[in-house]
């Protein structure tokens, strides 16, 4: 049985919504970056133009997919937030020099 699952993960009261699988089909990876997009755009901004981010990562340079990893929302500045995290995320990483992180802006509906 294939599941997805949602994760909230709070930093300092600020949740960072993850998505995750139980098995690499493309049609449950699917199904989780339709969940992240919904959730990410069913934020409300507090301060005007402060969208939400989803943060992406491509594990191959020479495939164009993205993996949607985590919904940033709830900092001053979202874009710098994500920003930050998928820097540190970068740095972090085993595979450095092929791994690439990248933040997306969702607007809100």
């Amino acid at each position: 049985m294939r599941r997805a699952a949602r994760i909230a993960v709070t930093f300092g009261g600020l949740a960072i919504v993850l998505a995750t699988h139980t098995s690499s089909a493309s049609e449950l990876e699917d199904e989780n970056d339709r969940i992240m997009e919904e959730a990410a755009a069913s934020l409300t901004p507090f301060l005007p133009g402060n969208s939400a981010y989803i943060l992406e990562r491509r594990s191959n340079p020479d495939i164009p997919f993205w993996s949607k990893m985590a919904v940033v929302f709830g900092y001053t500045n979202n874009k710098e937030a994500c920003g930050l995290i998928a820097e540190a995320m970068q740095k972090s990483s085993r595979e450095r020099s092929s791994v690439q992180y990248d933040c997306k802006r969702v607007d809100p509906e």
